[in-house]
């Protein structure tokens, strides 16, 4: 869709995309391996936003993720 769309409009579009950190999701490389997986099925190669939802669940181990 997003890459039909810029051929009829030829804009830039904005993508956005959500992290859940979940209890068996927590972690740096969970974060970034969840990125690479949302980036490959939307077929892109970045976005404009990555938001990470209950993120004092991460916050919980902040010296593996920061």
């Amino acid at each position: 869709f997003i890459e039909e769309r810029k051929k009829v409009d030829s804009i830039e579009i904005d993508v956005a995309t959500k992290f859940a950190a979940l209890p068996w999701r927590l972690g740096r490389e969970s974060v970034v391996a969840a990125l690479k997986d949302s980036l490959s099925r939307l077929g892109l190669s970045s976005v404009g936003l990555y938001q990470l939802h209950w993120f004092e669940l991460l916050e919980s181990q902040s010296k593996t993720f920061f």
